[in-house]
């Protein structure tokens, strides 16, 4: 188990202090009050960046929200309403992906919308909302700016978004009673019609193992989607990860691991802390995949990164035979993955021990060794690379509620 790194102070002064002593200077910070809670967050070519999320007022009833900066952290104005667009109301937001038509980016959310049934019961409907370049819903998407996806279990929920190389919605989620949870990938054309060249309906049902989810997906070349779940174990037995190439018209790719999926059978435990064992995927230059999230290693959650080569084999140069586990010596968990500039992995995460709950980045070679890390007092929830190299994490700080840095690294 690695040495627990140092208890670090504030950052008033526009900097933190990392496990290895030294300086980790930020570009800038961006809080924006404790009624806004943070969950994804993209950046675009041009260096702008959009975090999507919710507000809750008074009532505690919810609204999506998407923030737009600059490059330079600074609100953009002429966006929504001082920098921040909303929808009329919203259950909760998990993802958000950037569209361009028509030389304008526009922005699209996904999370669920509930519709009560009585006053016991209520249902959740997998919803995604399109805002145009100055932050109004766009009235061409689904309807007046909403698209919902109605299903027959009890609850669906968008938790990542991406956009192919056509220009299509690409929408991974869960969906489950209480029987039964199992992730599916769903198709919109930018319009928020279904694409029905996917599949023959628009979506698929990740069925080629039971009860996998926690899903994330990568977007390939020529409309393909590479989609990584977990197989919850039974009784405690252990999780393992399952690897899923589609191509584009929804059939799983033949010439892919074995029928078109990869078996990782490396059992992963789960913790009572309920970590996400799949909290995001991306895909190297040269081909490797790599996984983060969390297991239970050492008692507690542990970060724990896995590296695969293209074809889904195991990456057994990377750490421990493709596997990484990061323990500080707490309870840690990985909540985003990212690739800089240069090829190397950074882990956004959180790590808490007795009262000291702080976010922390990582940045891994593809050997998996620890190259340095970053640490704020607050929590990280999403995190990019933006064009310049420089890293941008949402989350929460501790005095100043929903907040967004960008750390030169």
């Amino acid at each position: 188990m690695m040495a627990a790194i140092a208890v670090l102070g504030g950052c008033e002064s526009g900097s933190e202090t990392g496990g290895s002593g030294a300086s980790n200077d930020y570009v800038f910070k961006k809080s924006f009050g404790a009624a806004i809670h943070l969950s994804d967050i993209v950046v675009d070519t041009t260096g702008d960046i959009y975090a999507a999320g919710v507000e809750y007022d008074a009532n505690r009833d919810r609204k999506g929200v998407v923030i737009k900066l600059d490059k330079d952290g600074n609100s953009d104005s002429a966006f929504g309403n001082g920098g921040i667009a909303r929808n009329a109301k919203s259950g909760a937001v998990n993802a958000i992906a950037l569209l361009h038509e028509n030389g304008e980016t526009k922005s699209v959310i996904g999370g669920d919308l509930f519709v009560e049934k009585n006053d016991y019961d209520r249902d959740y409907l997998m919803t995604l909302w399109k805002f145009d370049a100055h932050g109004a819903l766009d009235s061409g998407f689904g309807t007046a700016g909403a698209l919902t996806e109605p299903f027959e279990k009890k609850r669906a929920a968008a938790v990542q978004l991406g956009i192919d190389d056509a220009g299509r919605i690409v929408v991974a989620g869960d969906n489950y009673s209480l029987l039964n949870q199992t992730s599916y990938l769903w198709r919109f054309k930018a319009d928020g019609f279904a694409d029905t060249a996917f599949n023959g309906v628009g979506f698929l049902e990740t069925n080629a193992v039971t009860y996998l989810q926690n899903g994330r997906f990568i977007v390939q070349p020529q409309g393909a989607l590479l989609f990584i779940g977990s197989h919850v174990g039974d009784n405690g037995s252990g999780s393992q990860q399952y690897l899923q190439r589609y191509l584009a018209s929804g059939e799983l790719d033949a010439g892919f691991g074995s029928g078109g999926v990869v078996i990782d059978t490396r059992s992963i435990l789960e913790c009572a802390q309920q970590s996400r064992l799949v909290s995001s995927a991306v895909q190297a230059a040269n081909g490797r995949i790599f996984t983060a999230g969390s297991s239970c290693e050492n008692g507690n959650a542990d970060v724990v990164v896995l590296g695969y080569e293209s074809d889904g084999s195991v990456c057994g140069t990377f750490g421990d035979n493709g596997k990484l586990v990061i323990d500080e010596g707490g309870a840690e968990e990985g909540v985003a993955l990212a690739l800089d500039n240069s090829g190397n992995l950074v882990v956004a995460g959180n790590y808490e021990k007795g009262h000291e709950a702080d976010g922390m980045l990582w940045k891994i070679d593809q050997n998996g060794h620890i190259l340095d890390r970053k640490k704020v007092s607050g929590s990280f929830s999403a995190m990019k690379t933006a064009p310049d190299g420089d890293i941008v994490v949402g989350g929460r700080e501790d005095s100043s509620g929903a907040t967004i840095w960008k750390f030169h690294w």
